[in-house]
């Protein structure tokens, strides 16, 4: 008789391993979770879970991982048992107690009131803040976190109830790093809340972010008249510290960021890290395209809760599409180069919801003023200058954009570059190119680099004033292609048949 077939049971060393695959390469769908767990042994897998869970998670998608690779194998209740006790453990890490309580709720709706019960007052506080430690990061952007906050707060059976939802609120969105303005702005919008809307501007004002201001203009009409004139007040110690020249804010958290140089085709990169006290990272990245009279806002993510070094990652794969690799800088040093590049977006640029993300992130970033070099030279700059300027790695490949033939009105070039420029140069031709110096002016003085800062700057000044006869269009004018004349015949060979 033939034996039954078995299925393979795969060892612990094996677990570890499928395990560390899936973190590396996550699966796309629950269906091709669970191919990927076949055949390991599942007491062992739940082992390995836990551990990653106790050890402390990295990520958002980390924990969305754990969760669904639990979700797939079910618990035992060792493991209900083990999860109630970090979901509890306030000296755990946030995301860690926020997947083991969300496992719980959908193993058991009923486990947070029966601890609460048996656990006595602490405990009961603690689970008290799971629920909104959950709104903060398992949110899918800020939009819907506020929404989500809003109707809570709205839900709330009285005042007294939403004060303390409010300031336990306070508490945990500062523990992830999520801004005031972020977490408030819609519930300004709801007048079933106008008792606790007092304690929401004062926190909006208090932090004092550039998105701030923003945020309590859209509330202001929505308020009553008493909260109407705090939303004033704070609006005008938020504009009189803007102002402030001597006035530098903090970020709201540390992080770093890699700006990589405008490329020939006008697109300015930049990419951010912005660190979380949970130990994650909120990772921004935006390209911007130089065009006529600014820029536009062509790209753009936030992932909120991502795993530290993302960045750099990001980074390293972005060098193939630049000539030469980014520059590395504070987050407000980078908002000072991106921030007139924000501010000079025309109406409609934001019109995805990604890229409303990525502004809101840079406007959430404090900033000094950038004071660009004073010009120092009374002359116009040399097509020799120009040239210096270009010959710097990172202007290489720069060019501008000419039509080609129908530049040329479909002829022959004209023997002169210039008189060919005055042919086929276009206003936003110039516009374009001067928007890209702007750009590396900026980057330039903020890299302490103040002699390029300066010649780039009269460069552009010299391209606003003269167009196509300044000497960086001098320099970069394309050169009409000279066509080798015909031989001449031998004099010897003049008159004779072939």
């Amino acid at each position: 008789m033939a034996r039954p077939r078995t299925a393979k049971v795969i060892s612990i060393t094996g677990v570890r391993g499928t395990l560390d695959g899936l973190f590396d390469d996550p699966p796309t769908s629950r269906a091709a979770m669970k191919r990927r767990l076949q055949g390991l042994d599942k007491t062992a897998l739940r082992a390995a879970l836990m551990e990653r869970l106790r050890s402390g998670l990295t990520s958002l998608a980390d924990s969305s991982l754990v969760i669904d690779a639990l979700g797939a194998i079910g618990l035992t209740n060792s493991e209900r048992a083990m999860l109630e006790n970090l979901a509890l453990d306030r000296s755990a890490g946030v995301l860690s107690r926020v997947a083991a309580s969300w496992l719980l709720t959908q193993d058991d709706l009923g486990w947070a009131e029966r601890a609460a019960t048996q656990r006595g007052q602490e405990a009961a506080e603690t689970i008290a803040d799971l629920p909104l430690y959950q709104l903060l990061v398992f949110s899918d952007g800020e939009d819907e976190l506020a929404l989500h906050i809003a109707n809570l707060l709205v839900a709330a059976p009285d005042d007294l109830m939403r004060t303390m939802l409010v300031e336990r609120l306070g508490e945990c969105r500062r523990h992830v790093g999520m801004t005031a303005a972020a977490t408030y702005g819609r519930c300004l919008q709801a007048p079933e809340l106008a008792n606790v809307h007092e304690l929401m501007i004062d926190a909006i004002a208090t932090e004092g972010s550039p998105v701030a201001i923003t945020t309590l203009k859209e509330g202001r009409d929505c308020v009553t008249s008493a909260n109407r004139r705090r939303i004033d007040a704070a609006l005008m110690r938020l504009r009189t510290r803007a102002i402030a020249p001597t006035t530098r804010t903090t970020s709201a958290s540390p992080g770093r960021a890699y700006v990589f140089p405008c490329r020939h085709d006008g697109a300015l990169t930049i990419i951010a890290a912005i660190a979380h006290p949970i130990g994650t990272e909120r990772l921004a990245y935006a390209t911007f395209w130089a065009d006529e009279g600014g820029f536009t806002l062509s790209d753009g993510f936030v992932l909120p809760h991502h795993r530290a070094g993302e960045a750099e990652v990001l980074r390293d794969e972005m060098l193939a599409d630049h000539a030469c690799p980014p520059v590395a800088m504070s987050l407000e040093d980078a908002a000072a180069v991106i921030g007139p590049i924000l501010d000079g977006l025309a109406d409609g640029a934001e019109d995805q919801a990604a890229l409303v993300q990525t502004c809101d992130t840079w406007r959430h970033i404090a900033r000094t003023p950038l004071a660009l070099p004073a010009l120092t030279a009374t002359e116009a700059p040399k097509p020799a200058e120009a040239r210096a300027f270009l010959s710097r790695p990172e202007h290489a490949d720069w060019r501008l954009p000419v039509d080609d033939v129908a530049a040329w009105g479909g002829g022959d070039p004209p023997r002169s570059a210039r008189k060919a420029w005055q042919a086929s140069t276009r206003a936003y031709q110039l516009d374009f190119l001067c928007t890209m110096i702007d750009a590396m002016v900026r980057l330039y003085t903020l890299c302490g680099d103040l002699a390029t800062a300066r010649l780039g700057a009269a460069l552009m000044a010299d391209l606003e004033t003269r167009g196509v006869e300044s000497a960086i269009v001098q320099v970069l004018a394309p050169r009409p292609e000279v066509r080798p004349k015909a031989p001449r015949a031998a004099a010897g060979a003049r008159g004779k048949a072939t």
